[in-house]
């Protein structure tokens, strides 16, 4: 059995993003209004770099905190941070996850 650990990772921030999908409002495997990394999208700069993965709950976005925001709100910051590049700060869990442990919806972040 593992521990939770904080990961920081800054990725190129290209025209279709950076390549992961989020947790849907409501989703009934989240916890509480945790934003959950649901999918990483393959060959995006997320894939490429590697240190993010499914399960993983983002903390911040470029040094914001995003636990008051609302779903909505944190895929916005994500698509509108025009700089060539973004940080995160996520949590993972002890558990990690494959991409099939989530249901992929329509509106996640391209």
């Amino acid at each position: 059995m593992g521990t939770n650990k904080f990961v920081s990772v800054l990725l190129a921030n290209e025209a279709s993003g950076i390549g992961i999908r989020i947790t849907p409002p409501g989703a009934p495997f989240t916890i509480s209004n945790k934003i959950m990394i649901a999918q990483i999208v393959r060959d995006s700069p997320a894939d490429i770099d590697g240190r993010l993965k499914v399960g993983d709950q983002i903390l911040e976005i470029n040094d914001t905190p995003v636990d008051c925001l609302t779903n909505e709100e944190v895929r916005d910051l994500l698509l509108r941070s025009g700089g060539p590049f973004i940080s995160l700060l996520v949590l993972r869990p002890a558990k990690t996850f494959s991409n099939q442990d989530y249901f992929l919806h329509p509106n996640f972040l391209r």
